[in-house]
């Protein structure tokens, strides 16, 4: 359990729930990401965030130049597994349901190309 930064956005991994569709097939609401800096990278305070299953790559990277305060020039590259950077319109239901470990998708993030 961690404290969140954005209430509205971000949420403990306690809110994190799974609901059914009508065929009864478990639906992700929220996925629990787990954030992991590369290189000089800076770490954020807080490693695991609940975000709803609906927001893609693009938003993760926006808000990570907002905590990071990254000037307008600066950009930021997200990794799966330390192997391929996803397409920045990709849902993180999509890549959960593909990679995800446990309970949780672990994301690699950087200032600079690191891998694939």
């Amino acid at each position: 359990k961690g404290a969140w930064l954005v209430k509205s956005e971000m949420a403990t991994c306690d809110d994190v729930q799974k609901q059914t569709n009508e065929e009864g097939v478990p639906q992700i609401e929220k996925v629990v990401l787990s954030l992991r800096p590369v290189g000089n990278t800076p770490q954020l305070k807080n490693k695991k965030f609940a975000v709803e299953s609906s927001r893609n790559v693009s938003w993760l990277v926006q808000w990570l130049k907002q905590k990071l305060k990254c000037e307008d020039d600066e950009n930021i590259f997200i990794y799966v597994q330390q192997t391929f950077a996803p397409h920045l319109d990709t849902q993180f239901n999509t890549l959960y349901k593909c990679f995800g470990t446990g309970d949780k998708l672990v994301l690699y993030y950087c200032k600079s190309p690191a891998w694939g």
